[in-house]
């Protein structure tokens, strides 16, 4: 995901979330039409930090929080 990211045109969409729940961290990260999701144990575990140092210098778009389309104007 991270080569592909990396040779993506800078018009492909891109984004990152995080979310916690029940101790563990998850990580979903969009490129263009493709997508990676992972749950990491900790936020200090060296591969989630590579994940997030890569988005950032990438310039990802950090998601805060999803909401369905038909709910969004409520």
């Amino acid at each position: 995901m991270e080569q592909y990211a990396s040779r993506a045109s800078s018009s492909t969409g891109r984004a990152y979330q995080t979310s916690q729940s029940n101790n563990k961290v998850q990580i979903r990260v969009l490129v263009g039409k493709f997508g990676f999701d992972k749950e990491f144990n900790s936020l200090d575990d060296p591969l989630f930090q590579k994940i997030i140092d890569f988005c950032n210098q990438q310039g990802f778009l950090s998601i805060g929080k999803t909401i369905p389309d038909d709910q969004f104007f409520k």
